[in-house]
């Protein structure tokens, strides 16, 4: 006779529904985790300083553009050079964001599915 797994007492057997919810919100809280690390490097990377005394870029007169999604800095010179606070950070943060919006809409697929599915016509 085979071996049928039974939920242990007290916990609750995982539906698909269940399980896609989980995994919107890990991705959720893996974004949040995400934008509060892109929000330090910017912070801590002195942008403005850098490009005023010309570190960074050109040299010159310059505009600063920030952006809050993802926090960033970028300096912006009249030729058109940009030289931006994060590198590669904002690109994984707009991954991890549409990550999540994705694994939002499955959730929101999969349970709205398991609750048709529930219903009977008549």
């Amino acid at each position: 006779m085979p071996h049928i797994r039974t939920p242990a007492p007290g916990r609750a057997q995982r539906t698909p529904a269940g399980t896609a919810w989980t995994v919107f919100r890990r991705r959720l809280a893996s974004t949040a985790v995400l934008w509060v690390a892109c929000w330090l490097a910017t912070a801590m990377s002195e942008q403005r300083e850098r490009c005023a005394h010309s570190i960074v870029g050109p040299g010159g007169p310059f505009r600063l553009r920030t952006s809050t999604l993802p926090p960033n800095e970028t300096c912006v010179w009249p030729d058109g050079t940009e030289i931006a606070a994060l590198d590669v950070m904002p690109y994984l943060w707009w991954a991890a964001a549409a990550a999540s919006l994705i694994s939002l809409l499955l959730a929101a697929a999969i349970t709205a599915g398991t609750a048709e599915g529930g219903r009977s016509h008549s």
